[in-house]
């Protein structure tokens, strides 16, 4: 029986972190679990963005094709496996209007099994493991990204009373449980994770099980992403808001940011 891992989010939850750790200490985990992470599925991914924002079926049963082409060419030998990407519960909410939550993520996560099944272990000991968020916190890491990636031109307030319905983490959760059953699903809000000894990664590493001799040789490592001073962050609002073009929106906020980059 296979240890399998799957961490599919949630976006805006430590995921970044999360997955950096287990690349920066790749060579002791590599013996005991493959990895595989964001960037390493990249073309299952799209069509699990695609999937959630109402490509279909075909769409659905593209991800399955290239998912499990992909985990045919693991090397797996007697290793477990952990996947983390959170893209495979779909696209974000808020960058995409035709996103509705998390609505697809159940039914992407049980095609996730099913190639699991078909290419790993037809029995394996699968857990799915969801890094959650308390929602406002949640809402407002999800408002900066898209004030810091798009031209939205919304406020805190007004994007979260447009999102906040739309998205519940823990129902999600509860309905992946029903879809994926009988496997394993877990999650833990950020905010308990990050005083945790691995931060956001720390779920991830006890769910390996790695020797203790391996285990307590693992190095932390900075967090990414953390939300900046709210003066940047209103300043990227105004300048969403204005008539400069997109290319030298695009300068400006990386000039910004880069000079925040320095202060820290």
């Amino acid at each position: 029986m296979t240890r399998v891992i799957v961490h599919a989010g949630f976006h805006k939850t430590g995921t970044t972190t999360a997955q950096r750790f287990l690349m920066h200490n790749g060579k002791l985990i590599w013996p005991h679990h493959a990895i595989a992470i964001q960037h390493r599925i990249r073309h299952p991914l799209k069509m699990a963005l695609a999937y959630s924002t109402g490509a279909g079926d075909l769409a659905l049963d593209e991800f399955r094709f290239r998912l499990t082409a992909f985990l045919k060419t693991l090397d797996m030998g007697n290793r477990g496996l952990i996947i983390s990407a959170e893209n495979l519960s779909g696209m974000m909410p808020g960058k995409n209007d035709l996103v509705d939550g998390y609505s697809a993520c159940p039914t992407l996560m049980q095609a996730v099994a099913e190639c699991i099944e078909t290419v790993i272990d037809a029995n394996p000991d699968l857990v799915f493991h969801f890094s959650t968020r308390e929602k406002p916190a949640w809402l407002r890491s999800i408002w900066w990204h898209n004030l810091r990636k798009t031209r939205l031109t919304d406020d805190l307030e007004t994007f979260s009373a447009i999102l906040g319905p739309t998205c519940d983490l823990d129902k999600t959760v509860k309905q992946v449980r029903r879809a994926v059953g009988p496997y394993q699903v877990v999650s833990e809000r950020l905010e308990q994770t990050t005083s945790q000894q691995f931060g956001p990664a720390t779920p991830l590493i006890d769910l390996l099980e790695l020797p203790d001799h391996r285990r307590t040789a693992l190095q932390n490592i900075p967090r990414e992403n953390v939300m900046p001073s709210l003066d940047l962050v209103h300043e990227f609002l105004a300048l969403n808001r204005s008539t400069m073009t997109n290319t030298a929106l695009k300068a400006r906020k990386q000039e910004l940011l880069e000079q925040a980059a320095k202060l820290d």
